[in-house]
């Protein structure tokens, strides 16, 4: 019988060219990754990981960059917190580290509001930020280990996966494969996010 259906399944595919998928894969994350190994079989973006490209991708990470419609920023985590904010308040420019989410906790007085492409907004503000560094421009076209995301809580080094950890390693996987193929990310029209400050 099962030869039969072999036979069939050969013969219904018969003269139809083979299928192949084109597109690349999703990131395969490691169920637990281990922190020993960052550099070694991954690299984890955090601001404490073992390589300088890890913690130059990390999104608190100072790493100084120009958007080209908003102009100059000390990491991205701060331009998303000025971008999302209807009172813009530019002393996200000039944070980074654990200083912008403090910031952000101890100043909630603006309203933000949903940007519904965020994915793309982020994928480009990135873009700029390793565009405009060319030794890490360097570093991340010619790194092959995949991305992850985690950090150390505590003394006791509890290994953690934030929220979106899945999304921002394809986001850097999605950026490597466009800068190696000399692309730029698709065009977004800001005007969408323009406010009138009071």
């Amino acid at each position: 019988m099962a030869m039969i259906s072999n036979m069939v399944k050969r013969l219904s595919s018969f003269g139809k060219a083979p299928t192949v998928d084109t597109q690349p894969k999703p990131p395969q994350l490691l169920a637990e990754p281990d922190p020993a190994k960052d550099g070694v079989d991954h690299i984890n973006i955090w601001n404490k990981g073992e390589t300088e490209l890890g913690r130059f991708l990390n999104q608190t990470s100072r790493s100084d960059f120009v958007h080209p419609e908003y102009g100059p920023f000390h990491c991205v985590m701060g331009f998303w917190y000025w971008i999302k904010s209807y009172d813009r308040d530019d002393n996200y420019r000039y944070l980074s580290g654990g200083r912008v989410k403090k910031y952000a906790t101890e100043n909630p007085g603006g309203e933000t509001f949903f940007i519904k492409d965020y994915q793309e907004v982020l994928l480009a503000a990135n873009y700029e930020k390793i565009m405009q560094k060319e030794e890490m421009k360097k570093l991340f076209v010619e790194s092959t280990l995949p991305f992850d995301h985690y950090y150390l809580f505590g003394e006791s080094n509890v290994l953690v996966k934030p929220f979106g950890r899945e999304w921002v390693c394809k986001m850097y996987e999605d950026l490597r494969i466009m800068i190696r193929a000399g692309e730029k990310p698709a065009d977004i029209d800001y005007s969408q996010y323009a406010v009138t400050k009071k």
